[in-house]
């Protein structure tokens, strides 16, 4: 009877080196950016497995109709315009609807994080085919995209704007001008996070101004962003929008917060 050690050929010590330089030089197909497990077989350039892209689009059934922040289930006696407003958007003065492709949660704000902080531009353009399928369904009036801009110094340490990314593979999906010269930052601003409402707001006061104004009369824009948390930078953008002519302001967001900070 035959040893299990005989049954097939036993691999030399060359034969092992060779099969370690062959595992480094020929190309391993990738894995799930997100979950890093899962594999890639339908299309590889998209960089998320199915379960991973599934779970960018799991947004909750309940919603306020303008600002596109989730909300609980109506209550049984609930009339038709329950959802036509919240709380966190009640003090929006210039900006319209927003409207987000999910919630900041899970695989989606690990996607953000990783093209924003990141440097995985790769999430780009699949991002943005997201953006521009979610504002064709909800803003088809939409007549140009403008990016929130970010601060010149910060562009250069950062070395690219996620949002004008965002608004560029979507306007060119979605066949729109997009103008990621529409605003401008004039000055450095604090990092949002950690404000409230009120200093995300007093933080952002005169921080926007308009570059290219003609292209933008008579327009109806949709301002891109990745993340909307309390909504304070897209008001003061839609505000700088609308004194240069704009004819409307909504906004498109990858995702929104689910909660606002106080």
């Amino acid at each position: 009877m035959a040893s299990a050690r005989s049954r097939g050929p036993v691999p030399d010590r060359s034969s092992r080196l060779i099969g370690g330089l062959l595992d480094l030089l020929l190309p391993v197909p990738p894995g799930c950016l997100i979950c890093g497990r899962s594999p890639l077989h339908d299309e590889p350039s998209r960089r998320l497995c199915a379960a991973c892209l599934s779970s960018l689009l799991d947004f909750p059934p309940y919603s306020c109709a303008r600002c596109g922040r989730p909300l609980p289930p109506p209550l049984p006696d609930a009339g038709p315009g329950w959802n036509r407003g919240c709380p966190d958007c009640a003090r929006f003065q210039h900006l319209g609807r927003v409207r987000a492709v999910g919630v900041y949660t899970g695989a989606l704000r690990a996607a953000i994080h990783m093209l924003k902080y990141g440097g995985r531009l790769e999430l780009a353009p699949m991002l943005g085919r997201l953006l521009a399928r979610m504002v064709g369904a909800c803003l088809p009036e939409a007549q140009a995209l403008v990016p929130v801009p970010l601060h010149p110094g910060r562009l250069r340490q950062r070395g690219y704007n996620q949002a004008e990314l965002l608004a560029r593979e979507a306007a060119r999906l979605l066949g729109l001008w997009a103008g990621p010269t529409g605003l401008v930052r004039l000055r450095p601003t604090r990092p949002q996070a950690g404000l409230d409402a009120g200093e995300r707001a007093l933080n952002l006061a005169g921080a926007f101004g308009v570059g290219r104004a003609g292209e933008l009369v008579g327009r109806r824009v949709v301002l891109v962003d990745d993340v909307m948390t309390t909504g304070a930078t897209l008001e003061e953008c839609a505000a700088c929008l609308l004194r240069a002519g704009a004819a409307q302001v909504d906004a498109a967001v990858l995702a929104v917060a689910s909660g606002m900070s106080a």
